[in-house]
């Protein structure tokens, strides 16, 4: 008895995942491999271009700001002298204010104050005559003040004697140049009301010089523009 074998159709292998269709280009890891690659060079240069745009921004903003910073403020401040008439009235001389120079007046007042500044002595101003003389110093003054106002130590002897005054009194004051003067004062100390008074004699050789200014805190507190670059005191018998 023949029987008829029948051949069986080949049955695909489920474990090794779905057929790949005819039309896919080449394997399909190759494809998601060339894919991922591709987004993330892509990613890299988007970041790059972000990279390069920040860093123009940040240029050009430096740029504008220096811009702003040196072609803004193109005004100047200068001294205005101010004359009165015999009337009272006043008048502004606008000519010639960039030569302005401070007149001898001027100046023996400026240096007056000046010294008055470094050596009074009172609790309720003295920070701010200290603060206001150091402004007034160039150059070697300066120093030559530190070492004046170390040796004095005002705020020590404020601490010592509270009620402590000392008192300014100019006496003369003589041009030996033009840039040079010689001012004689009285100190006057005072330990407290109703105390003698202690009275000594002083002669400051003050060399001075002028530079305009230039802002509006230098027209405020010295109009003039006149600083001290030296000097050398010394106490009279």
């Amino acid at each position: 008895m023949k029987t008829s074998a029948q051949k069986s159709a080949p049955r695909s292998d489920s474990s090794k995942g779905p057929p790949v269709p005819p039309y896919t280009p080449g394997p399909i890891r190759e494809s998601a491999t060339r894919k991922y690659f591709a987004r993330g060079e892509m990613e890299r240069i988007t970041a790059n271009r972000w990279f390069l745009a920040t860093v123009f921004l940040a240029v050009l903003t430096l740029v504008n700001a220096i811009g702003w910073v040196v072609f803004l403020p193109l005004k100047t401040i200068q001294t205005i002298v101010i004359n009165q008439e015999k009337s009272g009235r006043l008048i502004a001389d606008l000519n010639g204010t960039s030569s302005y120079v401070p007149d001898r007046d001027a100046v023996a007042y400026f240096l007056s104050e000046w010294i008055n500044n470094v050596y009074d002595i009172n609790a309720s101003t003295i920070d701010n005559n200290l603060a206001l003389a150091g402004k007034m110093t160039v150059g070697e003054a300066t120093d030559q003040l530190n070492s004046l106002l170390h040796k004095e130590n005002p705020y020590a002897r404020l601490h010592d004697v509270p009620t402590l005054r000392r008192t300014f009194n100019r006496l003369t004051a003589n041009f030996i140049t033009d840039d040079t003067v010689i001012i004689r004062f009285n100190l006057t100390e005072r330990e407290g009301p109703g105390s003698s008074p202690k009275v000594s004699a002083w002669a400051m050789t003050i060399t001075y010089t002028r530079i305009p200014p230039t802002t509006i805190e230098q027209v405020k507190i010295n109009p003039g523009g006149l600083y001290v670059k030296s000097f050398n005191v010394n106490q009279e018998q």
